[in-house]
């Protein structure tokens, strides 16, 4: 573990304790005073090397310096699930915070709306996901697949500094490719046929989702599609590297427009969707990255008739690797609640995918898809035993 993770870590576990602390004895306690200025010490001695320090919180998990810290499991069962629960899923704790900081920061975790405006002032930084309401969007007149194409958020908000990987993009301006190869090659294994059901879909319900997750998702029936079409060990590497990278250009996304609340006007829609070519031109200036995650980042919102975007026109022809990564990222998609509609349920989504099949998207992909793939995720198999 890293100086910068391990002082992040002990500085967490301070402020968890701290706000477990409150609802017994109150935020003026001795108690809770002790253990925010614990917390702030910690911070303090980061100030030789950063002069802050960012968290996330992902999944089971709470990433820092490109490591999941060694206090996660407690952690992640207090203030980071505190902190998801109000719509947060990143911290930048200051190396000049006070104790009185950190224990407003505490407050906020615990539900306490005034101390919102002190954490503003204190250089803590919190970040949220703005969640559309539903009368911002009228379902009656969505084309559910189109919205999986041309991805019309918010609900694709929280950005990629969600991971470890896309924590480092963010800081550096390049992906870590040794860690990536080791991430592809777990995924490609837990997508191996012999593994059992690869994920549970049925799981990912909040229309404010981590695009964590999503990319978890992608990246796993991406590899199980591109191993059932029986591609080479290699070509699978490759697929699953792309799938994981495939919407690295969010990086470059402003966060008013990735995390705003509502539906995006004509111009913010246009920056948004200039992160599949920014995340192409990002990733062929970096070394050790396969050339296909370039390709499948600039392609894979553009479908079989040339529709979609960039606009490339009717005779364009995508990369297999890019038709591959689209129907998992739109399967994803129609799975996963929207705030203007529920997530669909499998045979619903199935249903519309195979009705533009051999004009939108890739019929022959889309039949192996869903005879050899989404059988094997646990969403499929509960549906198909509750039928």
């Amino acid at each position: 573990m890293s100086a910068t993770s391990d002082l992040a870590s002990r500085a967490l576990m301070e402020l968890n304790a701290a706000a477990a602390m409150i609802p017994l004895y109150g935020a003026d306690h001795e108690a809770v005073r002790s253990h925010a200025a614990l917390a702030a010490s910690a911070l303090q001695a980061l100030g030789s090397t950063s002069p802050s320090v960012a968290v996330t919180f992902a999944g089971k998990h709470v990433i820092c310096d490109g490591l999941v810290l060694a206090c996660s499991k407690d952690v992640m069962r207090g203030i980071g699930a505190m902190f998801l629960a109000r719509g947060a899923n990143r911290l930048v704790l200051d190396a000049r915070a006070t104790p009185g900081d950190i224990v407003n920061l505490a407050r906020f975790a615990q539900g306490d709306a005034q101390a919102g405006s002190a954490i503003r002032s204190s250089g803590i930084a919190i970040g949220h996901a703005g969640v559309a309401s539903g009368s911002d969007a009228a379902a009656d007149d969505l084309d559910p697949l189109e919205d999986a194409i041309t991805e019309n958020p918010p609900d694709a908000a929280r950005s990629m500094e969600i991971t470890a990987i896309w924590n480092q993009v963010v800081g550096t301006g390049r992906v870590p490719a040794e860690a990536l190869g080791a991430l592809a090659a777990n995924i490609a294994s837990a997508a191996a046929p012999n593994a059992q059901a690869m994920l549970a879909l049925a799981d990912i319900k909040s229309n404010d989702e981590y695009t964590y997750v999503h990319t978890v998702n992608v990246s796993l029936m991406s590899s199980a599609l591109a191993q059932a079409c029986g591609l080479s060990l290699d070509d699978v590497h490759d697929v699953t590297t792309a799938a994981v990278l495939h919407d690295i250009g969010k990086t470059r996304v402003p966060l008013e427009i990735l995390n705003k609340a509502g539906k995006l006007d004509p111009a913010e829609l246009t920056v948004m969707r200039s992160h599949a070519p920014e995340g192409a031109r990002m990733l062929l200036a970096m070394p050790n990255i396969p050339e296909v995650a370039a390709i499948v980042a600039f392609e894979h919102h553009i479908v079989l008739d040339g529709s979609g975007y960039p606009n490339v026109g009717s005779s364009y022809r995508t990369h297999m690797a890019s038709r591959i990564v689209q129907i998992a990222d739109i399967f994803d998609a129609l799975r996963t609640h929207r705030p203007y509609r529920a997530a669909l349920p499998f045979e619903e989504a199935r249903g519309i995918m195979t009705r533009d099949a051999g004009r939108r998207l890739d019929a022959e992909l889309l039949q192996v898809f869903f005879d050899h793939v989404v059988p094997r995720t646990a969403a499929s198999c509960e549906t198909q035993a509750a039928a």
